[in-house]
């Protein structure tokens, strides 16, 4: 059956939202690769040349691939290419639509980065975090684990004489203690 004339225009417009996506796709890594070699920040104004090339070499590039697509596709579906005037008029006409591609590719990218970077300090700060109590437990259980074995065995020797059952008590309760506390692969809980 012959494709009606809406059917043709139809995939005229496929193939060219298709090709000029299929650009987008190969031109996108490298304007990541630029906002993250040319940061625009304090003191970086000077980043601002590179990325001014940037949009002319990208815009030239994503266009050269756009068209040249096209001329390899519509042949292939027996489509005329349409008659859109020299490379630079169509460069001229795409231009405005890679600038503002390039910019919101490269305003997501410095997002994506920061997030990442503040991820990272955050997990970071969590893991000194963690040392740090480590290391108050540890000294902690250093000042006191003397101190509490002198006051217990002295609390013992009171009772003794005058309560050897309860002196017997604690101690055993003693030993348990410690042999709980010295055991292997005791692990410290820290928030």
């Amino acid at each position: 059956e012959a494709v009606s004339g809406s059917g043709i225009g139809a995939l005229r417009a496929l193939v060219k939202e298709l090709t000029s996506a299929y650009a987008a796709v190969l031109v996108v890594p490298i304007i990541v690769w630029m906002a993250r070699r040319f940061p625009v920040g304090r003191g970086q104004w000077i980043h601002l040349l590179p990325h001014a090339l940037g949009v002319v070499g990208v815009g030239l590039l994503h266009t050269l691939l756009m068209f040249g697509s096209r001329e390899l596709v519509y042949p292939l579906l027996d489509l005329l290419p349409p008659q859109s005037g020299t490379l630079s008029a169509r460069f001229l006409k795409a231009l405005p639509v890679g600038l503002i591609v390039y910019a919101l590719t490269f305003a997501i990218t410095g997002i994506v980065d920061r997030y990442r970077r503040a991820r990272d300090r955050e997990v970071e700060a969590a893991e000194l975090r963690s040392r740090l109590t480590e290391a108050q437990l540890g000294a902690l259980r250093s000042q006191l684990e003397p101190e509490f074995l002198q006051h217990t065995l002295h609390a013992i020797s009171q009772l003794i004489y005058s309560k050897p059952r309860t002196a017997e008590e604690m101690i055993g309760r003693l030993l348990a203690l410690m042999r709980h506390a010295n055991a292997p692969g005791q692990e410290r809980e820290t928030t």
